[in-house]
């Protein structure tokens, strides 16, 4: 039986600037099974995060000019400049399935895992930009404030944020594989997990994104009585 705690740094893909890292954690329970010195099969339970990001961009003419025709005047824009960043960060339940390599204190691990998201949270904002509003003085035009009523404001921020999004698909799963050193009881980890599906259920236009990430992490072994046949099998 061994405790495992640790981070998990996630490959974000964003339009803009490509990719970068976003940090998550896992904690949980590892079980082993040996057939030999050399060779094992890990399994547990893990609570794990995983975040992904997304982001969109839309031009809109606001209403009054649409309605009044005045749109295509020439030096003039009317359109509202809209941008949308949001983060998805989703809460599973995981189980891995390693074969675990054994050479002295070291160890190559390889295999894959199962997941099962039970709880997600989105944040988003949503910012928006109408560069006629922000040229005119509507306070010297109209003092009543009518007018502002009928436009769009020059510029502003929405920050939304929800929980289990219906989009999200709730089972992964794919490859883990990494190295382990041992020193006595205590492990020190390093792995890569591949998911192979979208972590979204309908993708639209949008390439596939799936869950990658690396773990790295901590883990303090305890044994439980040590039992052993011809064959030298045991469980930890």
């Amino acid at each position: 039986l061994e405790p495992e705690l640790g981070i998990n740094m996630i490959k974000v893909e964003t339009p803009q600037i490509g990719n970068n890292y976003q940090p998550g954690w896992h904690a949980g329970l590892n079980f082993e099974y040996d057939f030999n010195d050399w060779l094992s099969i890990k399994s547990g339970v893990f609570y794990t995060q995983k975040r992904q990001g997304y982001s969109s961009a839309d031009t809109s003419e606001f209403a009054l000019i649409s309605l009044l025709g005045l749109g295509d005047i020439q030096g003039i824009d009317f359109n509202t400049y809209t941008q949308t960043n949001g983060r998805f960060t989703q809460n599973f339940i995981q189980i891995p399935i390693l074969a675990r390599f054994k050479w002295e204190d070291f160890s190559l691990n390889i295999g894959g895992y199962v997941g099962y998201q039970f709880s997600s949270r989105t944040k988003e904002l949503e910012t928006s930009y109408t560069p006629f509003v922000s040229t005119i003085d509507l306070s010297s035009l109209d003092q009543t404030g009518f007018l502002g009523t009928l436009l769009p404001p020059a510029s502003s921020e929405t920050f939304t944020e929800s929980s289990n999004d219906g989009n999200l698909r709730q089972f992964d799963y794919g490859l883990k594989m990494g190295l382990s050193y041992q020193m006595d009881q205590l492990s020190l980890k390093a792995h890569y997990l591949l998911g192979f599906p979208d972590y979204r259920l309908s993708q639209g236009q949008n390439t596939k994104q799936v869950h990658q990430y690396f773990q790295l992490s901590l883990g303090y072994a305890f044994d439980f009585g040590k039992t052993e046949s011809k064959n030298h099998s045991r469980f930890n």
